[in-house]
């Protein structure tokens, strides 16, 4: 797994291109607008006139700062500071390795069950508003698909059908009758 990590590491620091690791200087890692990076020298490379078409995605990139001669493309300062701790001798792992550490057992468990608790609250409110919201949108729609047929010349009948009324159940019962009333409308069409 470790290994896995560092190659990781390795790959962000290193130019696709070219396979060699990106500096401060030359081989300054640049982000293309597709938000893939290449170094400095082959973007240079690669660039033709006020346009460079990224190597990987194909995407184009215009030169965006008017009639300068010089382009500006932002540095992919997550690359750069990789590379920072690495010349500094800093092992980039290590701080998310104390951060995936376990916490000490302090934490009260009275608390922590009412936290708990508010987070299943939390989830039920916004399950239910969710449940509302999609409900209401399955009414307006149905509502709407009823105006819709009623405007048209050739559905307009002399008397126009009438709205299913439907009775407050629990949650599957009311989508069992809404479906069926939108059966019942669509076959008295």
């Amino acid at each position: 797994m470790a290994t896995s990590s560092v190659e990781t590491l390795e790959e962000l620091v290193t130019c696709n291109i070219c396979l060699n690791q990106y500096d401060e200087e030359i081989r300054k890692p640049k982000f293309l607008q597709c938000s893939h990076t290449i170094c400095l020298e082959c973007f240079q490379a690669t660039r033709q006139e006020d346009t460079v078409t990224c190597p990987f995605c194909r995407q184009r990139t215009l030169k965006d700062n008017g009639d300068d001669e010089e382009w500006v493309l932002p540095n992919n300062q997550y690359a750069l500071e990789i590379l920072k701790l690495k010349r500094n001798g800093t092992d980039p792992m290590s701080s998310t390795v104390q951060l995936s550490e376990p916490a000490e057992e302090d934490v009260d468990e009275d608390v922590m069950m009412e936290v708990v608790a508010e987070c299943f609250m939390v989830a039920f409110a916004q399950a239910v508003s969710s449940r509302e919201m999609e409900e209401e949108t399955l009414n307006e729609a149905y509502y709407q698909s009823l105006l819709d047929d009623h405007q048209e010349p050739e559905v307009m009948v002399a008397e126009p059908p009438a709205i299913p009324y439907i009775e407050p159940a629990g949650e599957e019962e009311e989508e069992e009758q809404l479906m069926m009333a939108l059966a019942l409308s669509c076959t008295e069409m």
